[in-house]
């Protein structure tokens, strides 16, 4: 089989670009680039949107422009239909080239007491359960994380961490939805950097 990975990327973050697909070609794993939304510059953002979990606007538009750019690359996989597939943010680091396994795989992200979160890399194996969380996800005004854990709570069979692991990590850079330096531990902690 081949994984094809279809990586978010900001316009203005060319040197993400760079990076990720260098990394990936070195894994052998081909890529796609999907032109992220910014959320600072959308005019269209849903009004109920706003300060659903966060207080700031800028927050608020950061997670409606990842929200909206995770649902635009899910919906390039399931018009191509290249299943297994992965969605990754540029600023994603692999460990390992992953292999297929049932359902919506996190491939990195962390746990806390509210549960499974971090939808920077995940593998959906069929185009069923691309739709499946496609249909979940479009109704809901709400970080694609959390949209992510929901369906990982309601269908508890379909959504896993790979091989009961993670094998992706962040790299320590600017978060535009935190506005600091954040990385993601393979552990699958998260670090905000102050210096």
């Amino acid at each position: 089989y081949r994984m094809k990975a279809y990586v978010i990327n900001l316009d203005k973050r060319p040197d993400r670009l760079a990076r990720i697909s260098a990394h990936l070609e070195e894994l052998g794993i081909p890529m796609e680039r999907i032109a992220a939304y910014d959320g600072t510059t959308l005019d269209f953002i849903v009004s109920n949107w706003r300060k659903r979990g966060r207080s700031t606007e800028s927050k608020w538009r950061g997670e409606f422009g990842c929200y909206m750019s995770h649902m635009l690359a899910l919906s390039e996989a399931m018009h191509q239909k290249i299943f297994p597939c992965m969605i990754l943010e540029d600023d994603c680091i692999l460990s390992e080239v992953p292999q297929p396994e049932p359902g919506m795989v996190y491939l990195g992200g962390f746990e806390s007491s509210k549960g499974l979160f971090g939808l920077h890399a995940v593998m959906y194996n069929t185009w069923d359960d691309a739709a499946d969380f496609s249909y979940h996800a479009d109704d809901q005004q709400k970080a694609i994380d959390a949209i992510a854990n929901d369906y990982r709570m309601k269908h508890p069979d379909r959504v896993r961490k790979y091989s009961k692991g993670f094998i992706a990590t962040q790299a320590k850079d600017f978060s535009d939805i935190e506005g600091a330096i954040v990385s993601r531990t393979p552990g699958g902690s998260v670090k905000i950097h102050t210096e």
